[in-house]
């Protein structure tokens, strides 16, 4: 738990509450405002999270995803994620394999390239992408697995 964040997270249960369309996820470590079901208030959706982040300070973010808003630590995100993993003794030494869909992947895209690994984007990018290879769709992805096994 995140002493900023959980300040947060009641005051925006409530705020998004009152939007039908949109969904709160709590991952505890993080809050996620999703609006696939609302997608015109995407606009509204960022400017109130980075509004929440501003007054927070800075050890929270807003990180975009597909269709969704997240708040997060600052210091967090799935590159670190990945350093960390690869740092424990079952993955110490070998070369990561990063393949995602989002734009939360990106900076473990980046982590794995850096540690002399890959990285493989699923779907288009919705801009630069830090990722080596790019599948179509998730059934690319898997026949391309399949061939490496």
């Amino acid at each position: 738990p995140h002493p900023a964040l959980d300040g947060s997270k009641a005051g925006l249960a409530e705020w998004v509450a009152a939007r039908p369309g949109l969904l709160l996820e709590d991952k505890e470590r993080a809050v996620a405002v999703h609006y696939r079901g609302q997608p015109q208030a995407a606009g509204e959706v960022e400017a109130h999270l980075r509004a929440l982040t501003a007054a927070a300070g800075p050890e929270l973010t807003v990180q975009p995803g597909k269709m969704v808003m997240e708040i997060r630590p600052a210091a967090a995100d799935k590159g670190v994620a990945l350093g960390t993993l690869m740092a424990l003794p079952p993955f110490r030494g070998r070369r990561p394999l990063m393949i995602g869909d989002d734009l939360t992947d990106e900076p473990a895209f980046a982590a794995a390239m850096a540690a002399g690994g890959r990285a493989c984007r699923v779907g288009a990018a919705d801009g630069p992408t830090a990722a080596e290879m790019c599948f179509a769709d998730p059934a690319a992805a898997r026949r391309w697995l399949a061939a490496q096994a």
